[in-house]
């Protein structure tokens, strides 16, 4: 008898196991990871189905990231200083999302993005691809389309062949292979694209014939602001670059943007405008600046970048007050960058969000423009003017900004790859984590003003941190709770009514 219990009690602990498996019918990596995955919210969605999708994905996105934001809105607008939520902090639908791939539990863009768009797990680096190259994954954007004729656009702050945008449309092993993400965006067929131009590697093709592309899949592409404000439905499928991409083909960082540049919330806005129709639309936005800021550990430039995004989702917000009972806006991350932490050990409990608005540059437009000038250069009267000109930090005075002995020393070394003109070939291991593969300089400077402020990184890549999920509108009660971020799609499928 005691046997018999016993073996009951075995089979009842190993069921969730032998039945939870991931979506594409394939069992999850570990039973910690598939009890994770398992909350899949009011999975019998028998509700009406939106007209209009927005999908927001702040890239490198999460709850470090929107709090430091709103925080900082807080401190920098009139009031009491105590935080300040977002538009979208305050969506009738909240929840969270792991995101972990087939071979990491710390996510990259291509497998996190390929999880949201498909519903399914993949390898690192994929792209709408299963883990072993066999079978190719369709995502809800290609669903929408095919199966209920749904305009689709994509947008995003970074280039438009970028491993978020591409996993909406791409099917490949390899998010490196930037001409064979971009021939498959134009075979996508998918009606409006905006954002940063195309990247090229070393494995690409140089016979890559862009306009050739266009012709044959019939995509008009334009690359200046005053062409892409007169675009109208009569135009068809459209591809709209960026007029002043920065050195990586990127729209401009929102804290380096000059009057006159279009922000993501531009792109959005001629989007709806191109794609409604009366069988609606889905579109993904993506603000992918939020991860290369969270890269370099620039908590002045992640700020700006979040507060843009909100930007861009209040687009879609009024859209939705002019279309009630017809839209649904979901607002994510696909992983965290930079394990940004609210607080800093020299700090204690102290914080000042409001000093992060002394800094009027990104660190890669300091990299860029002003570094380079310094070559050959002792640091002189010039070098330390535009340490207060551009971080606000002085060597005398009064006030939070004014530089201890030691603060000071640590920009004197870093200035030295600076005066030479080149970052160090082959860093030591303490200058690896001290500025990652960032000018040190830039890193010292934008850190300083970081720990000023109370905060800090313990990373200058991605983590496994778990990212928020925000929705309202119809259908927005499915992406309450905690699960995992295949089910942003899985959940999509369902209230569509789409295989």
């Amino acid at each position: 008898m005691k046997k018999l219990l016993a073996l009951l009690l075995a089979l009842c602990l190993m069921l969730p196991v032998l039945v939870s498996c991931g979506n594409d019918g394939q069992a999850n990596t570990t039973a910690t990871n598939t009890a994770q995955g398992e909350n899949v919210p009011e999975a019998n969605y028998d509700g009406k189905a939106p007209k209009y999708i927005f999908l927001f994905i702040g890239d490198g996105m999460s709850y470090s990231q929107i709090q430091a934001t709103a925080a900082y809105v807080g401190a920098t607008t009139d009031g009491d200083g105590k935080p300040k939520n977002l538009n979208f902090m305050n969506f009738e639908s909240v929840g969270s999302a792991v995101n972990y791939t087939t071979d990491s539990i710390i996510p990259d863009s291509a497998a996190s993005g390929t999880s949201i768009a498909t519903g399914k797990k993949t390898n690192t680096g994929y792209l709408g691809l299963s883990p072993d190259g066999t079978e190719k994954y369709e995502s809800i954007a290609e669903k929408l389309k095919s199966q209920l004729g749904m305009k689709v656009g994509i947008v995003t702050s970074v280039n438009l062949n970028h491993a978020t945008p591409a996993a909406f449309y791409a099917h490949i092993n390899s998010r490196s292979e930037g001409t064979g993400v971009s021939t498959q965006l134009f075979e996508s067929g998918f009606d409006y694209f905006a954002g940063g131009t195309f990247f090229k590697s070393s494995k690409d093709d140089p016979d890559f014939d862009m306009n050739a592309l266009a012709e044959k899949y019939g995509y008009k592409i334009v690359s200046t602001y005053a062409d892409a404000g007169k675009l109208t439905k009569d135009d068809g499928k459209v591809i709209v670059f960026e007029e002043n991409p920065d050195t990586d083909g990127a729209l401009s960082y929102e804290i380096d943007r000059e009057e006159g540049m279009w922000a993501l919330s531009d792109y959005v806005s001629k989007g709806i405008e191109l794609l409604d129709n009366d069988k609606g639309f889905f579109m993904m936005c993506e603000s992918g600046k939020i991860d290369w800021a969270s890269h370099a550990n620039d908590a002045a430039t992640i700020v700006n970048e979040v507060k843009a995004l909100s930007n861009a989702v209040q687009v879609a917000i009024d859209f939705a007050e002019a279309h009630k009972d017809e839209t649904l806006i979901i607002v994510t991350g696909d992983h965290e960058t930079g394990g940004f932490s609210l607080g800093f050990a020299g700090t204690d409990t102290s914080t000042a969000f409001e000093l992060l608005s002394s800094q009027k540059i990104s660190f890669q437009k300091f990299s860029d423009e002003v570094i380079p000038t310094y070559k050959g250069k002792k640091i002189d009267v010039t070098a330390i003017a535009d340490m207060e000109k551009y971080f606000g930090l002085t060597l005398e005075g009064d006030g939070e900004l004014v530089l201890t002995d030691s603060e000071y020393a640590r920009i004197e070394e870093a200035y030295k790859s600076a005066r030479m003109g080149s970052r160090p070939t082959s860093p030591t291991e303490e200058q690896k984590l001290l500025y990652g593969d960032y000018w040190p300089l830039a890193a010292t400077l934008t850190g300083i003003i970081n720990n000023k402020a109370g905060l800090n990184f313990s990373s200058w890549d991605h983590t496994a941190l778990p990212v928020a999920v925000y929705a309202q509108g119809v259908g927005s009660s499915m992406f309450i709770g905690h699960y995992d971020n295949t089910n942003i799609c899985n959940n999509l499928m369902k209230i569509m009514n789409v295989k």
